[in-house]
């Protein structure tokens, strides 16, 4: 198991890597739900990696062998695990468990609080316009999403840019952004490595957003200027950042701008592959830990 093991920490430091890189070289739409995808299978797999390699230390001990009826000397003469590393391993899994759900709480909370409070107002549409001097605008989560934009962000915006900036809105609303975001915070809460490439994310829904309103407005100079606009009213008046929702002026914002005021990305076919290739490293290496794991424990079975 070890060099199973050792090849899955490689493939990981790799993607923590690479990752960011490449969802910046692929077009928003799809990057955020490979990169998501690909990120959630990462963690999962270093969870069930971090738990198989301390399960198979715990395996060894006399009083659990019993229990389990299987030969610990054969097990520990298969696959001798030290105890460090072991120990290390079922901290790091108790850690990232905890973290993971932990933050699922959380998200589960302020998903619930934000929908109260706004379904609590019976908005008619899909937008709702509150009385607000901070200039604001998000989405909220769930299958009655409503898009939320404050009067001080309204009423500072032109007739072109409110339709570019409901736009935006709308494609957070329609493609669940919010959701895509919150499997990347579990997959980061489980794996910190995968910190940066969860900001590539963030990003990437943004971009993914822009673009759509771009496509629906049929002018990119209008988008760009109007998230410019957004982010700058919103710094200006310090509005709270919301929780469990996706915000209009989130991502790196000046990146945003420059991109909309470049052409439609083609999106790198190689940095697809890329990411496929790792999403198949790391599903391989999973599965033979899995299987050897399985023969190794069969082999140490005792006669019933």
């Amino acid at each position: 198991m070890n060099g199973s093991t050792l090849t899955f920490v490689a493939l990981c430091l790799i993607y923590a890597g690479m990752a960011p890189d490449l969802t910046s070289r692929i077009r928003p739409s799809i990057g955020v739900r490979l990169v998501v995808v690909v990120s959630v299978a990462v963690a999962v797999a270093g969870l069930f990696v971090l738990g198989a390699t301390g399960f198979t230390w715990a395996a060894q001990d006399s009083q659990v062998a019993r229990v389990g009826r299987w030969s610990p000397e054969q097990l520990r003469a298969a696959d001798p695990v030290p105890r460090v590393e072991a120990g290390l391993c079922l901290v790091l899994f108790t850690v990232a468990v905890m973290s993971v759900l932990r933050l699922a709480w959380l998200r589960v909370q302020a998903v619930l609080a934000v929908r109260r409070e706004v379904h609590d107002c019976r908005p008619a549409t899909d937008v709702m316009l509150v009385e607000d001097d901070r200039a604001d605008a998000f989405t909220t989560a769930g299958p009655r999403a409503v898009i939320v934009v404050t009067t001080g962000l309204m009423d500072r915006l032109s007739e072109p840019e409110r339709q570019a900036l409901l736009a935006h809105e709308r494609s957070h609303r329609r493609h669940g952004h919010v959701w895509w975001l919150v499997a990347m915070d579990l997959a980061v809460a489980a794996n910190p490595l995968l910190a940066r490439t969860g900001r590539a994310v963030t990003h990437a829904v943004e971009r993914w957003a822009d673009e759509d309103a771009a496509e629906q407005v049929a002018d990119r100079r209008l988008v760009a200027r109007t998230l410019a606009r957004a982010a700058l009213l919103r710094k200006q008046g310090a509005a709270a950042a919301a929780v469990a929702v996706v915000l209009a002026a989130g991502g790196d914002v000046p990146a945003r701008v420059r991109a909309m005021l470049g052409p439609r990305p083609r999106g790198s076919a190689l940095a697809l592959a890329a990411v496929g290739l790792l999403l198949v490293g790391v599903l391989v290496t999973v599965t033979v830990l899995q299987v050897r794991a399985d023969a190794m424990f069969d082999a140490a079975q005792l006669p019933r």
